[in-house]
């Protein structure tokens, strides 16, 4: 592949890069040691849970919601516990943040550091950086693969990229683009090695389960029975853009608009040039093809899409890479260094500036978390309740109770109340018992073998998922 090998750095564009780096090493962990919340909300912790109780009960390694490789990768950490697992989290964030720099000199463009500066300041990895959740680990496959195949491993890169889909489910978009990649480019012994991991986990699927299409049979999202989520407009990712990517997206679009007119010669093949297939395929291609399906996800409101934009830290890097070659564009095209020089600082000054208005650091502890310590606390008070076998909604509660999430002993989900024994406690949230659990307050007023122990309200109220006046209740079986 032509012009693609890695560029010479001028000395203070490389001690640019460090100061970028380092600064974000600095932020990001007094971010995650001085936080008392988390980001990613329940599925922080319910994928932590996953990966936590993995080793006890193994069918969990093989658990499509909680992402497989995630799973695998992040088990190890979780053993140690929830911080543990935030910092790994982190730790991805540096490498991606590294990877970026020696791809952006792969690709020889100018002022490099750029990339991961608009990576690393990003509203959305900086407001998921203490987190548990499958995004960084899902966009290091796709860093992976474009780093490895600038380095003319493309065996290694096909191969590792195949397995992006078990860290999220829409790596087979990324993988369906680059299908289209290897048929354009003519790369047809590369078109084999794409579904490497989806054999690799289908098959250990299926001596898991027996089921020979477990790939798909197993897949919570495909087989969803969750229609509480609704849908949104179709420019839904579009309003967000900003406080999702920061000004970074406004140069990616600008990007994308110049060389998309690459497209129609790349596919009838009167272009041959490999950097232009590269940009078009690769860092276009993925981008846009993964940002395009969320927002038909969420338009449609199909496969449980809760229009969540911490997705989209998945692409940040190829969105980094776009956006810094249309800022490099928009400069060249400045006759004056002073004018240059005012719009590439105003630039880093919004972008550093924005995630802070977006999101709040150190991260507080979450309204809903606030409340489920209150009736924690309450339990904590009497020790037969405390021990008592407790049925719940959020999976916070079971981490706060310090329970084994799988132990049906001691915890089970609210939905299964119906088992409940004498002296057993009911906690019901407005948020996760009436919609993902499916659980009215009324089935539980209503039922007269329990009897109400405890009543929460926030002291500021506020709404959970589909309007509910968020509030606590406890019940105990009579």
């Amino acid at each position: 592949m032509e012009s693609l090998r890695l560029s010479p750095e001028a000395p203070d564009s490389r001690n640019m890069f460090y100061t970028v780096f380092i600064t974000a090493v600095l932020f990001y962990c007094w971010n995650g040691l001085y936080s008392d919340g988390f980001n990613g909300d329940a599925d922080s912790i319910t994928h932590y849970q996953i990966a936590r109780y993995s080793w006890k009960y193994p069918e969990l390694l093989l658990d499509q919601w909680g992402k497989p490789l995630f799973t695998i990768l992040s088990s190890p950490f979780a053993q140690i516990g929830f911080k543990a697992v935030v910092f790994f989290n982190i730790l991805l964030i540096f490498w991606a943040g590294w990877l970026s720099w020696l791809i952006a000199r792969r690709l020889q463009i100018m002022n490099s550091w750029l990339v991961p500066f608009f990576v690393l300041f990003s509203p959305v990895v900086m407001g998921n950086g203490v987190s548990a959740l499958t995004e960084m680990v899902c966009a290091l496959f796709l860093i992976l693969y474009i780093y490895l195949f600038l380095k003319k491993k493309e065996w290694l890169a096909t191969l590792l990229v195949s397995f992006m889909p078990f860290a999220r489910s829409e790596g087979f978009v990324v993988l369906a683009v680059l299908f289209l990649f290897y048929i354009f480019t003519r790369r047809w012994k590369m078109i084999p090695v794409l579904v490497t991991g989806s054999v690799v986990f289908n098959l250990a699927g299926y001596l898991a389960t027996g089921n020979s299409t477990w790939i798909f049979a197993n897949n919570p999202y495909i087989n969803t029975a969750i229609n509480v989520y609704g849908s949104g407009s179709f420019f839904h990712f579009f309003i967000y853009a900003i406080p999702v990517f920061g000004v970074a997206f406004l140069f990616a679009i600008y990007t994308t608009v110049v060389k998309v007119s690459l497209l129609g010669g790349l596919v009838t093949g009167k272009n041959k040039s490999e950097n232009d297939a590269f940009w078009v395929w690769v860092i276009m291609g993925t981008t846009w093809g993964y940002f395009a399906a969320h927002t038909f996800l969420w338009w449609q409101g199909m496969w449980a899409s809760l229009g969540l934009t911490r997705v989209m830290a998945v692409i940040m890097v190829p969105m980094a890479l776009l956006a810094t070659a249309g800022l490099n564009s928009i400069m060249h095209k400045l006759n004056s260094s002073a004018a240059r020089k005012i719009l590439l600082y105003s630039v880093m000054v919004v972008s550093v500036i924005v995630p802070f208005i977006v999101s709040t650091f150190p991260v507080p502890l979450g309204p809903e978390e606030r409340e489920h310590l209150r009736a924690v606390a309450f339990l904590q008070k009497d020790e037969n309740l405390y021990r008592s076998k407790i049925f719940a909604a959020n999976p916070y509660m079971p981490l706060a109770l310090k329970r084994d999430p799988y132990d049906r002993k001691s915890y089970q989900r609210i939905a299964e109340y119906s088992h409940a024994a004498t002296g057993d406690i009911i906690i019901w949230d407005a948020h996760f018992a009436p919609n993902e659990e499916q659980v009215p307050l009324t089935t539980l007023t209503h039922d007269s073998s329990l009897v109400i122990i405890g009543h929460w309200v926030p002291i500021r109220p506020f709404k959970a998922l589909n309007n509910y006046d968020f509030e606590i209740y406890a019940f105990r079986k009579r």
